[in-house]
């Protein structure tokens, strides 16, 4: 009777693990990322809707990832720009800006002066290049 209950608890066991992969299109081990700028590279999830701390954009450096836990498109985990600036900046053809299950909002760039500055709303890829993936995410 015990190996078939522990039998049947590691059948349940491993479909939950490949629902997850499922749903994220990968299976990600990593940490809660804060939403400050100084995380900057890494893998991270994201449970809960926050807003990006310390006064800027995050400038990625090197590869970022970041996996939102919800996969229902209407409720994605939101992520907010700081006040008057956008999400996320990449200057650099080594840099690589992962985002899945993500929704990013309020990216503001207007005031800027320099019109170059005012280019991209929510994420900026400079003259130096970089790459960004985009899964099952929105830009609002």
């Amino acid at each position: 009777m015990k190996q078939l209950i522990c039998k049947m608890l590691i059948k349940k066991l491993l479909n939950l693990f490949l629902l997850c992969i499922n749903l994220t299109g990968c299976l990600v081990l990593a940490r809660e990322w804060s939403c400050n700028t100084v995380e900057n590279s890494g893998k991270f999830t994201l449970s809960e809707d926050c807003s990006i701390s310390g006064g800027n954009h995050v400038s990625v450096s090197g590869i970022l990832t970041i996996v939102g836990n919800r996969s229902d498109m209407n409720y994605l985990v939101t992520v907010k720009a700081a006040r008057a600036h956008r999400h996320f900046y990449i200057n650099d053809a080594n840099s690589i800006l992962i985002l899945r299950l993500l929704r990013l909002v309020d990216g503001d760039v207007s005031g800027e002066v320099d019109p170059v500055a005012r280019r991209g709303g929510a994420i900026h890829i400079h003259e130096e290049g970089g790459e960004l993936n985009l899964y099952s995410s929105v830009i609002a």
